[in-house]
């Protein structure tokens, strides 16, 4: 699961690079697919990668609705290591 993780951060799909499209329509599938397969904390992280990533290109409503759902996620995971981290996206 980790694995998976890593490689759709923000980081591990390009957006770092410059490449913020791609990165979007990634973890867009990525959510997609988390979704469609019951895995909730796969959604949590997705959403707030992909609010990293669109909060990035100026999509800051977007961005901060993705961190509130991911946060409300996390809490109702009782996520310890998720909370801080879409509390933190949010500002």
């Amino acid at each position: 699961m980790m694995q998976k993780m890593d490689a759709l951060s923000p980081r591990g799909c390009g957006a770092g690079l410059g490449r913020s499209a791609r990165a979007t329509a990634r973890l867009e599938a990525s959510l997609a697919l988390f979704r469609a397969g019951q895995e909730p904390v796969g959604v949590a992280e997705a959403l707030r990668s992909l609010g990293f990533v669109v909060w990035q290109q100026g999509a800051y409503g977007t961005a901060t609705a993705l961190f509130e759902e991911s946060l409300a996620l996390c809490r109702e995971l009782g996520d310890r290591r998720g909370i801080p981290w879409a509390i933190v996206e949010l500002g």
